[in-house]
């Protein structure tokens, strides 16, 4: 008997618990539903990705993570030193005011060492321990995609 593919929704009965898988696709469908868990979110959210840029895809999100900081909202965000190496300063230290908590991982110079080694390349939202995004979608505008420009996909 051969199964049948996993639809766009489709309910999974584990132990007692019925969980909802939904694929979600790139483009606007993703950072949509970013922006709706986001808002949504009442206690924590944990975000790993490999890109994140401060361009309008980027401010985008990051507007909504200081908005849910404002409803005292625990945030941990975990980018990559290489991936994320081109977000200024000035954008950190905005996010950081609103207690919004940023680490790098592996970050390019340390204790005046340069390196290049393991790169962090999840890309993995986790909200109230409830709600998990996994995928290849980064937080930069060419995984948005434009009227103009084609979506880039991993």
């Amino acid at each position: 008997m051969q199964s049948e593919p996993i639809s766009n929704i489709d309910q999974i009965t584990t132990g007692n618990f019925i969980d909802t898988i939904e694929l979600v696709h790139s483009r606007e469908d993703y950072f949509l539903r970013l922006r709706k868990i986001i808002t949504e979110i009442k206690h924590e959210i944990h975000h790993q990705t490999y890109v994140s840029e401060n361009g309008i895809t980027g401010l985008e999100i990051a507007a909504a993570l200081k908005k849910a900081a404002d409803r005292n909202v625990k945030i941990n965000i975990l980018i990559d030193g290489y991936g994320s190496s081109k977000l200024p300063n000035a954008f950190l230290e905005d996010l950081g005011e609103y207690g919004i908590n940023i680490r790098f991982f592996s970050p390019l110079f340390s204790k005046n060492n340069f390196y290049l080694g393991r790169r962090l390349h999840h890309k993995v939202v986790v909200v109230d321990g409830e709600i998990v995004l996994i995928g290849v979608i980064n937080m930069a505008n060419t995984y948005h995609g434009s009227n103009t420009a084609q979506v880039w996909l991993d």
